[in-house]
């Protein structure tokens, strides 16, 4: 009768090394163990117990294991597929091919980001700097400027910080540290967008209609684009360019929860 329950419990841990691996339900270890009880002629009952409780409990860690791969490599599938059909939204976006390494979404990204902050940021400046809302705006600069990639521009240290993470990292890796960037790319165009759609509702009647006139300070491209605009009229201009952005590259379900997480901390 004991030959015959340690046979069923040889059986089972067979077939869960075979479904789960032999890295929990290791077969010598489990013969270890039967070869000790057997040469100290201890408690079968005790030792089946035991036993069942260890695989009972192996089982169900191996079974959650089993359903969280299951349910990245669905995400991941979704996400493939995702990336795939927005290839072609971002065609229109320059390629900032700021090292080889780096996925051709990602370079994409930084160019739209990098392009938007050129030609928008100079007009945030001369409408804003001085007002209240520019302590936290210029915040927001300093971590645009970071990922600011312009052409025949040396790469900046936060991309170059970001290039030497992926070359390190292995492929199953590479994905965590290029959703980081993604992440803190996403958080700040969002505070961005957010910031400026808050000062837009806040503007007196007078700066809605007052035509914007920039010093001959700003270079004359920036002057050309801007100096058509009533004030009102440009932040929205600059609002729905970055609004493009964070939604051609989906990044406002992304960027809303790390801005939400952020201000959970702060509580």
């Amino acid at each position: 009768m004991s030959q015959e329950l340690l046979d069923q419990l040889r059986e089972k841990y067979k077939r869960a090394a075979e479904k789960y691996g032999d890295k929990i339900f290791n077969i010598k270890d489990l013969e270890s163990r039967i070869t000790h009880l057997l040469q100290t002629r201890g408690s079968l009952d005790t030792f089946l117990k035991a036993e069942m409780e260890f695989y009972e409990k192996a089982s169900n860690i191996a079974k959650t294991k089993e359903e969280e791969i299951k349910r990245k490599k669905e995400s991941n599938a979704r996400i493939e597929a995702i990336l795939e059909k927005n290839l072609e939204k971002i065609k229109k976006y320059r390629d900032s091919f700021f090292d080889p390494s780096v996925s051709i979404e990602v370079r994409k990204m930084v160019g739209a980001i990098s392009d938007w902050y050129k030609g928008s940021f100079p007009l945030i400046k001369y409408l804003f700097r001085g007002a209240e809302i520019w302590s936290e705006l210029s915040v927001l600069e300093a971590e645009l400027e970071r990922i600011n990639m312009q052409q025949g521009r040396p790469i900046t240290p936060f991309l170059k910080h970001y290039v030497d993470d992926l070359k390190k990292m292995g492929s199953s890796e590479k994905e965590s540290v290029e959703r980081r960037l993604i992440q803190t790319c996403a958080n700040t165009l969002y505070k961005t967008e957010d910031l400026l759609k808050k000062e837009l509702n806040k503007m007196k009647d007078f700066q809605k209609t007052r035509v914007v006139t920039m010093s001959p300070a700003f270079d004359p491209d920036t002057r050309n684009k801007w100096e058509k605009y009533k004030e009102s009229e440009a932040i929205i201009e600059v609002i729905n360019g970055i609004s493009v952005v964070i939604d051609d590259f989906r990044l406002r379900d992304l960027a809303a929860l790390g801005f939400k997480t952020e201000e959970n901390n702060k509580q």
